[in-house]
């Protein structure tokens, strides 16, 4: 039969249906998730191997004669219709008269020899592999690169002989959930050459180029003749950097850097997390969004307006990417604790999915930042003649609601079921009333509600360890009754009841203040109020902040009002005078915000207290003993929660998962943290930390059927190091893994 062209050859997609009586395999055999160019949906909308059969989205269909034809598999693992490793309906799949529905091949301009990468079905007759019986190898190299591109029970052993040994390593970067691989670079820059390819931030090395490379990529004459290596660019940037004394220069460098090059801009922020981490994050992004439309370059993310109303699955198709697993999206409303910043929002976004890549190892190209510009209450912004945003008032309404709808269903329709959306920085209404809304339906979290509370409770966690106490042995009291405030206190209720304490004994242990006073149930209105009416207590209201301490008498005192001061030196010392271990958690964001500072914190409480912030503060020295207050850094969650849910391909993110994650951090903090004041794991660690929390994570995803990918791997800390981002030019950071995943992936067989 030979091959056959896509059914709508026009739209030039390259797309190739292989029969299985075809010989030779097509020079290069591409898919929907492999177009590097715009395609219009009409041109390929009845090809095979695009549109899905039932749902329209971009995705494969299952083309053999089995239960599953025409199904669609947008759904779960089938997004990849791995036949090995279904467990029902394609039993009784008559492989021999299937196409090579889903395999693919390129070259190796480092060889010149084909690398076969099979997704999946490889029909029977064809003359490259077949099925049927177990997989062997006599390489362990070549196992875990096969296994990890899923060619798995074969008739016939799998042999590597006609594969250099450059392209059994390519080939191993080729794992089953297609995060970028060292490959995929390699193809990337065959397309370029010259100084397009020095322009092309995802490619480019500047003076790493090799000598060879330089050749063969016809940069000869464009660089100097230095050949620099990656960690000595690294030491360059640094160099560069501590030389800028402006921290909004240093913002802007480390931005200029991420849109020039990229791969040395993640792996500075992996070798330099702890330094690095309060410049692309907390708390000069804060500053950074604040001039974000005086220093706005290069757009980054997507701006999507209330104007784009009934258009925005067509909007999302301009990102650039066709793969897209996770977004960050703000509507700017209450950006940290500066208020309503509009599209200038976009900072966090940004920041947030820079620490997605540089923290958890999720691949940059599966990451978009989003900002729903809906307007701005904003008067100096609208009045701003260099505000980036529309100059309007903020919608409000159903017309706020229909766009929030409209992207949400977008997202699934363009990218799937599983596509993780994090919300950031919404105001307070809307960010209880959205999640509240949407997390059944959709693959989606709060992290100023849920992550926020992750990381407070795990950094209390292990305060509980340092004060030898347990959890129900303490009362906690907020200042604030906002997103953080109330998220904490809900994971608090949570991890009491499981520590077997019942549900309304753990409503009375904690007790809250917003702007109106202690919350108590004599306020007009509070029944009403569906967050904050199981804390009210039958007591009388009042402002006063040390009124409330002696009524009280908390065990933590926890911040998150963003009042700065609020903490001062009368109510530091009534808690020393209460506890022998103070609890003080100043979480509010950025550092000016602060309830107090470490050092008022310490001094205060004769050096008694168990601190941690949400803005980083400098090591502390009382009394003879220097103390290194903890960071409550959501950094230490979100990252680690969104690999675990992306790579078990989860549907709906509940509750529980962020107690799971908290104990997991509480657990990486060592008896050497808690001596020297820290509740959390030194950020230098944050990498390590994060992929264990992760790994716990998809544990407890495992265990209780939340995972979607099949079949189950049994170490869980492999499957998920084997899917992490490799910021190095070599790719070694994956392939020194390789023979380490010889047995896991093995499991899959």
């Amino acid at each position: 039969m030979g091959n056959h062209m896509c059914s709508s050859p026009s739209s030039g997609c390259g797309c190739f249906r292989v029969s299985s009586e075809s010989k030779n395999p097509p020079t290069i055999y591409r898919h929907q998730r492999h177009h590097r160019f715009p395609i219009a949906k009409d041109s390929y909308a009845n090809c095979p191997y695009i549109e899905c059969a039932c749902c329209g989205k971009n995705l494969r269909r299952c083309q053999c004669d089995c239960e599953l034809a025409g199904r669609c598999l947008c759904a779960g693992p089938l997004n990849y219709h791995r036949h090995d490793f279904l467990s029902a309906g394609h039993q009784n799949c008559d492989k021999s008269k299937s196409p090579l529905t889903f395999g693919y091949w390129k070259f190796s301009s480092l060889n010149n020899k084909i690398i076969q990468r099979a997704s999946g079905l490889v029909g029977a007759g064809s003359s490259s592999l077949t099925l049927s019986t177990p997989f062997s190898t006599s390489s362990p190299l070549a196992a875990a690169a096969a296994a990890a591109t899923g060619i798995v029970n074969r008739k016939q052993p799998f042999s590597s002989s006609s594969l250099s040994s450059t392209s059994t390593t390519l080939l191993a970067n080729f794992e089953q959930r297609r995060f970028r691989s060292t490959l995929d670079i390699e193809i990337d820059m065959q397309k370029l050459c010259g100084v397009d390819l020095l322009r092309e931030p995802n490619v480019n090395k500047d003076l790493a180029f090799t000598t060879r490379e330089r050749e063969v990529y016809k940069l000869k004459g464009l660089l100097p003749a230095a050949i620099r290596s990656q960690e000595l660019q690294v030491q360059i940037v640094m160099d560069n950097l501590r030389a800028i004394n402006s921290e909004l220069g240093k913002y802007m460098f480390l931005r200029d850097l991420q849109d020039h090059n990229k791969r040395l801009f993640y792996r500075v922020l992996q070798v330099h997390t702890r330094e690095l981490m309060p410049i692309v994050y907390t708390p000069i992004v804060g500053l950074a969004c604040q001039k974000y439309s005086l220093i706005f370059k290069r757009p980054r993310g997507m701006f999507i307006t209330i104007n784009d109303a009934g258009r925005v699955f067509e909007i999302l198709g301009n990102c650039g990417e066709p793969e897209i697993k996770a977004i960050v999206v703000t509507d700017g409303e209450r950006i940290l604790g500066l208020g309503d910043l509009g599209a200038n929002g976009m900072g966090i976004p940004v920041g947030k999915m820079a620490l997605y890549s540089a923290i958890a190892g999720i691949p940059p190209e599966l990451t978009l930042p989003v900002t729903l510009d809906v307007g701005t209450n904003n008067q100096a912004l609208l009045e701003d003649p260099y505000y980036i945003g529309l100059k309007q008032r903020r919608a409000t309404g159903p017309h706020y609601d229909q766009l929030l709808d409209e992207f949400m269903e977008a997202v699934v329709k363009r990218w799937g079921r599983s596509c993780l959306i994090q919300f950031e920085d919404f105001g307070n209404k809307n960010a209880f009333r959205l999640l509240s809304k949407y997390k059944k339906d959709y693959c989606t979290f709060n992290d100023d509600i849920q992550g926020t509370a992750s990381v407070a409770v795990a950094g209390m966690l292990a305060s509980f360890r340092k004060t030898n106490t347990k959890i129900n042995q303490h009362r906690f009291l907020f200042l604030g009754a906002g997103e953080a405030a109330l998220g904490i206190a809900n994971l608090l209720v949570m991890a009491m009841i499981e520590d077997g304490m019942d549900e309304e004994t753990a409503h009375s242990k904690i007790w809250l203040i917003d702007s109106q006073g202690l919350v108590t149930q004599s306020r007009p209105g509070i029944i009403d109020d569906e967050h904050k009416w199981p804390f009210a207590k039958n007591v009388k209201s009042t402002k006063d902040l040390m009124e409330i301490v002696n009524l009280v008498q908390p065990s933590c005192l926890i911040g998150a009002a963003a009042v700065p001061g609020a903490f001062n030196e009368s109510i530091l010392k009534r808690m020393a005078e209460i506890n022998k271990n103070p609890i003080i958690f100043a979480l509010s964001n950025p550092t000016s915000k602060a309830e107090c500072t470490a050092e008022q914190a310490y001094e205060h409480t004769d050096g008694r207290c168990v601190f941690a912030s949400g803005s980083p503060f400098n090591n502390v020295t009382y009394k003879d003993q220097t103390f290194v207050p903890g960071q409550g850094n959501n950094a230490y969650i979100f990252p680690g929660v969104a690999l675990a849910v992306m790579a078990c391909q989860v549907h709906e993110i509940v509750d529980e998962i962020f107690l799971v994650a908290a104990n997991a951090l509480a657990e990486q903090v060592s008896r050497e943290d808690l001596d020297i004041g820290s509740v959390y794991p030194p950020l230098d660690n944050i990498n390590e930390v994060s992929l264990r929390l992760a790994t716990r994570v998809a544990e407890w995803l495992y265990n209780k059927g939340y995972a979607n990918v099949r079949p189950e791997p049994d170490d869980k800390y492999i499957f998920l190091k084997s899917r992490l981002y490799d910021a190095l030019y070599d790719g070694s950071n994956f392939t020194k893994h390789v023979e380490e995943s010889h047995h896991a992936w093995h499991q899959h067989e």
